[in-house]
């Protein structure tokens, strides 16, 4: 690799630059449909619980070096890579053009709502033209029907499913931080993007993606919609909200700002966590 010159700080991080898309000195492969990376056990074991115990564990990985995710989503897997060796994840839409996906249902995360309805299936397209990336990393997202939630969508695309599969693939391999960053880039973009079409994508890939338990982007999508009452005017988020554990929480939020209207409070109940004193 070519010598460098800056802090000690910026010579690491173009290190480690390099060695993401060289694959030089590699000694393990993560696979993700026909998506192959050239990647490093010391860097990836050290970051993700998941990965170390599939090393630690006798596995066949453990044999072969080669941990395959086909079936979570591409995307979010080459965001995850890009985690581990820069701190940080990014999906430049100006210099991509991206394809409209099919909705498919990946298996990263935890499922237990209700599935939402399914959508018709359409012929898959391709792309006019594919980016050219280091190490002939090629990435060709598969299509999917036109959203018509709130109209047409726009014609700047959005990144929120992009951040919620990448919060439900850091859950799945436990990379706390990765969970972290995710569901601040997603509060970040839907506080300005909250009226665009994928936002109403974004919720149900959120609900069937995380655990009740699991708060991170679901209290954002229900501070959302608290604030942005007019979304529950159009009949398919309603319809969305009567599926999903959303109604509830949505509730309890409304609860918790404005309160019931009257009423004393039972007998040990306290007000700030919404719950009684035992």
């Amino acid at each position: 690799m070519n010598q460098t010159s800056g802090t000690p700080n910026e010579v690491l991080m173009q290190a480690m630059k390099g060695l993401r898309y060289s694959g030089d000195y590699s000694d393990m492969t993560i696979v993700c449909d026909e998506d192959v990376y050239k990647v490093h056990k010391v860097v990836i074991c050290s970051r993700s619980e998941y990965f170390r115990k599939v090393f630690d564990i006798s596995m066949e990985e453990s044999h072969t070096s080669r941990v395959d995710l086909s079936g979570h989503s591409p995307e979010a897997v080459r965001y995850l890579i890009d985690f581990f060796y820069l701190l940080d994840y990014a999906h430049d839409v100006s210099t991509t053009k991206k394809a409209k996906k099919k909705k498919k249902k990946y298996k990263s995360g935890f499922v237990d709502e209700l599935p939402p309805e399914p959508a018709p299936e359409v012929p898959e397209s391709v792309p006019e033209s594919v980016p050219e990336l280091p190490n002939d990393h090629l990435w060709i997202s598969p299509p999917e029907p036109p959203l018509d939630v709130l109209g047409p969508a726009k014609k700047n695309e959005t990144s929120l499913l992009d951040h919620c599969r990448v919060y439900a693939l850091a859950d799945y391999t436990q990379v706390q931080e990765l969970k972290a960053l995710a569901a601040s880039k997603f509060k970040t973009e839907v506080e300005v993007r909250w009226d665009h079409p994928e936002f109403f994508e974004a919720i149900q890939e959120v609900y069937q993606t995380s655990t009740k338990q699991d708060r991170g982007l679901r209290d954002i999508v229900v501070d959302v919609l608290s604030n942005h009452k007019e979304l529950l005017d159009i009949q398919d988020y309603q319809d969305l909200v009567s599926r999903l554990d959303l109604s509830f929480e949505l509730l309890i939020a409304v609860q918790k700002a404005n309160g019931w209207g009257g009423g004393s409070k039972p007998n040990g109940w306290c007000n700030s966590c919404g719950s009684y004193n035992q």
